[in-house]
């Protein structure tokens, strides 16, 4: 199983599905996926860190030390045949100076290329017609088959962020970049991948009696950067409040291909068949979006809470995509062209705009028991709704069937047979998409030995549901199709009728994630140095993530 790095932000807002519970919500944009530190993603995201506050600069000035920060960190997918790795290395520091300015960059690339081949030749003898020996001469027969595949992936992530603050007020520039690649694999029974395929046979003289050979293609190509701005400020000692913007880059492609030939053998030119098929979508926008998000604290008792508020708007007013597909298949008898074939060929394109509201509410606490045990509990709920409407959708398409009827030879003579199905239509579609989600984190970080008093140990994990809703219709819907039929002497076309799209819904159950497992351990060594270890995964025996954290103070 080959891991694939989702496209973060291609058609809705980054919403905070499962581990994406925020502290400031322009982290989910920093390398595409979310940089937070070791202390805040082993509780489950409650209990928040240094390397946390830089994405909301009014509160860099709490950090009264300068900082260096380094994080690495380690992907794994396990799989039953193999383990890739994806790496990835952040860091970034805190000026020791009255602005209180921070940088953090964060890289990573990765590559994985895999190439299988098998070569099997077999050979065997008898009496009868075969290699053209005739009905009781002896014959021999060699047959030869190569089967290859090949698939890769590859990566590469960039992430700045720059910020700084006061003790009233702040501001933050960040830019991501993310483009991936990645080549399917495939096989003969499943033709949309990359796989090359071929069987021979020949006899005794070398002469090819038959020939199969299949080669397939598939390739995704993704890009997604994000510029965004903003400011924070303070109001008094308990609530603050972050503004921010910017625009998102996003392109999403998706070819692919297979081409079949079958019976084909070196006395002729090509004798068989043969099967082509091609298919491409596409697309691209340029959205920008503004949000706000307001943090207010407060105690109860020995109880620290923590209510977030958040509000992002997301605009996109100019997108476009295109979607086609041509295939092709046709009988060839000693023939430079084909007596029978049939093809098809769609091509669609589109464009649309989109607004899109999200709106999500998160209480977190924080509890002490006894002096060296603290729990962190909380309850999150996000709504989203997206109204995306495709102004124009041009489809056009056509369902050819030729035969050569009088076997001559010859294509398109007078003698010949022809159908042609074509269908013409534009229509507006709108599509209305709600998301639904709750969470609750749970996390605890625990102080185990009295003479250690700088190691912690942590933990944590999230339960997570989501609820979706599509709902799409379609109007101004204006078609053509007609059907031309070409027989010896005659040309006939025929008007027929063409379905008009049907609006429909969709609404899926509520489903629960599996819970994650966060855990880690952190050291800090002497006065100037902290040291964070950790795993994420859905178990302790292979976690998806490996981090390794150092903190240097001064």
């Amino acid at each position: 199983m080959r891991k694939v790095l989702p496209l973060v932000g291609g058609g809705l807002l980054p919403t905070l599905l499962h581990a994406q519970m925020f502290y400031a919500y322009p982290q989910t944009f920093f390398s595409s996926s979310g940089i937070y530190s070791l202390r805040l993603s082993q509780t489950a995201y409650i209990f928040e860190d240094d390397m946390d506050r830089l994405f909301y600069p009014v509160h860099i000035y709490g950090i009264k030390k300068g900082r260096f920060f380094l994080l690495l960190r380690n992907l794994s997918t396990p799989s039953p045949s193999e383990v890739i790795p994806d790496n990835d290395i952040t860091f970034g520091a805190k000026t020791n100076l009255p602005l209180n300015l921070s940088f953090l960059y964060s890289g990573k690339g990765v590559g994985d290329e895999d190439v299988s081949s098998s070569d099997t030749t077999y050979a065997y003898s008898g009496f009868g017609k075969g290699g053209g020996g005739g009905g009781d001469n002896p014959y021999f027969m060699e047959v030869y088959s190569k089967d290859s595949t090949y698939s890769a992936f590859k990566s590469a992530s960039h992430s700045f962020l720059l910020s700084g603050g006061w003790e009233k007020f702040g501001f933050f520039f960040l830019v991501s970049h993310l483009n991936s690649k990645e080549y399917v694999p495939g096989d003969t029974s499943n033709l949309f991948g990359n796989f090359y395929y071929t069987l021979r046979t020949t006899d005794t003289a070398g002469n090819v009696l038959r020939e199969e050979t299949f080669n397939g293609y598939a390739l995704r190509d993704s890009l997604y950067r994000p510029i965004l701005g903003g400011i924070s400020f303070r109001i008094g000692d308990r609530f603050s409040a972050l503004a921010f913007g910017g625009v998102i880059t996003t392109k999403v492609a998706d070819s692919s291909g297979y081409t079949v030939e079958r019976d084909t053998a070196d006395a002729n030119a090509f004798v068989g068949d043969k099967v082509v098929e091609r298919r491409l979508y596409s697309e691209k926008g340029t959205p920008w979006l503004f949000g706000l998000q307001g943090d207010y604290s407060f105690l109860r008792a020995t109880t620290d809470f923590r209510v977030t508020f958040l509000y992002v708007l997301k605009n996109l007013s100019s997108g476009e995509g295109i979607r086609s597909t041509t295939s092709f298949q046709g009988w060839w008898d000693t023939l430079q062209e084909p007596t029978y074939s049939v093809s098809d060929t769609s091509y669609e394109r589109f464009t649309y705009s989109s607004i899109s509201h999200e709106v999500a509410f998160l209480l977190r606490g924080k509890h002490p028991v006894g002096d060296r045990i603290k729990l962190g509990f909380g309850i999150g709920l996000s709504f989203l709704y997206e109204n995306r409407e495709y102004d124009t959708i041009t489809s056009l398409a056509s369902h050819t069937i030729f035969r050569d009827a009088n076997g001559n030879g010859v294509v398109d003579d007078p003698a010949d047979f022809r159908n042609v199905d074509l269908s013409r239509m534009t229509y507006r579609l709108l599509r209305k998409t709600t998301i639904l989600s709750y969470y609750v984190p749970l996390g605890f970080e625990l102080q185990p030995f009295e003479a250690l008093s700088g190691l912690r140990i942590r933990g944590g994990t999230i339960l997570s549901g989501r609820r979706v809703s599509i709902v799409e219709s379609a109007t101004d819907f204006v078609a053509s199709n007609e059907r031309i039929e070409e027989t010896p002497g005659d040309t006939l076309t025929i008007p027929r009728d063409l379905t008009r799209p049907d609006g429909y819904s969709r609404t899926s159950k509520t489903t629960t994630s599996p819970y994650p497992l966060y855990y880690g351990v952190s050291w800090k060594v002497g006065e100037n140095l902290v040291l964070d270890i950790s795993g994420v995964g859905y178990g302790i025996t292979f976690p998806y993530i490996w981090s390794l954290s150092l903190t240097f103070l001064y």
